[in-house]
C-alpha cells in the first residue's frame, strides 16, 4: 500500500501541471483573439473622392413675380447693344451667356453689358457640343471661359460628365425653361406667341445676341417686355 500512494503522487502531480498549462493556454488564446478583433480593419476599401466645390449663394435672385432673359452666343458688335438699348428702354436687365472667343475681341461690350446692370455667364471658349469633348477638351471649354459664376452649356448639351466638370471649377450650370427658338428666325410674332404661352414666374427664358442676324429678337423684345410688365413680371439678371 506504501508502494502504490508514492506511484500515485507524482501522477496527480503531472494531471496538475497539464490543466495548469491547458488553462494558460486558453487565456492566451482568447486574449489574442480579443487583441484581432480590435485591431482596425485593412482599408481594402476605395476611398469615396472628394465632392467637388459647389458655388455657394441663390443663382435667381429676384423677389416676386419675375423673369429672368438670357441672351447666347455674343457678344456681337452690332446685335448686343441693340439688344442693351432695348432693355434699357423698358427698364429690363438680363444674363448674357458670352463665347470667350467672342468676349476677348469685344472687351468693351463685356464692360458695356456689366456697366448697364446685367450679368455675365460662361457659354464655353468656342460652342463646341461638350459631350463628345475628351476631357482636357471638356476642361479647357469650361475653365478658359469668360468669368463668371454660371455656366451653360452650348445647346443645352449636358451630362453626368460635363457636370462635374462645371461644378469642379467652381460655376452652377444655368439652362432655360422657355425657348422660343429665336435663333431659327420664326418671325417676331411667333417668338412673342412661344414665350407668353411658356412663361412662369421664375422663368429662365434663353434667346440669343449672337451668332446670326437678331433683328427679330430685338423687335420681339420691344413688343414681350411691355406684354410681361402688364402681367406683372419683372427683369432681374442672375446672380452670375
Amino acid at each position: 500500500m506504501r508502494i502504490w500512494r508514492k506511484a500515485r503522487l507524482p501522477a496527480a502531480l503531472l494531471v496538475g501541471a497539464i490543466l495548469v498549462v491547458w488553462a494558460l493556454h486558453a487565456v492566451i488564446s482568447g486574449g489574442n483573439r480579443n487583441a484581432r478583433a480590435s485591431e482596425p480593419p485593412h482599408a481594402t476599401a476605395s476611398v469615396s473622392p472628394k465632392p467637388s466645390p459647389r458655388p455657394t449663394g441663390p443663382i435667381k435672385q429676384g423677389h416676386g413675380k419675375v423673369v429672368y432673359l438670357t441672351f447666347d452666343d455674343g457678344p456681337d458688335r452690332v446685335w448686343t447693344p441693340r439688344v442693351l438699348a432695348m432693355l434699357a428702354k423698358h427698364g429690363a436687365h438680363a444674363t448674357f451667356f458670352m463665347l470667350a472667343q467672342h468676349s476677348r475681341r469685344f472687351p468693351d461690350l463685356v464692360d458695356e453689358v456689366r456697366a448697364a446692370g446685367d450679368a455675365v455667364g460662361n457659354h464655353s471658349v468656342s460652342h463646341p457640343k461638350l459631350t463628345k469633348l475628351s476631357p482636357a477638351s471638356l476642361h479647357a471649354q469650361v475653365a478658359n471661359g469668360i468669368q463668371s459664376r454660371c455656366f451653360r452649356p452650348p445647346y443645352g448639351a449636358t451630362d453626368h460628365r460635363v457636370l462635374t466638370e462645371i461644378h469642379r471649377d467652381g460655376l452652377q450650370q444655368v439652362l432655360w425653361d422657355v425657348d422660343p427658338r429665336d435663333w431659327s428666325r420664326p418671325g417676331v410674332a411667333m417668338i412673342v406667341k412661344r414665350v407668353l404661352a411658356a412663361v412662369k414666374p421664375g422663368a429662365i427664358v434663353i434667346m440669343h445676341d449672337g451668332g446670326g442676324n437678331r433683328s427679330q429678337t430685338v423687335a420681339a423684345l420691344d413688343q414681350l417686355l411691355p406684354d410681361l410688365a402688364a402681367r406683372g413680371y419683372g427683369f432681374p439678371a442672375l446672380s452670375c
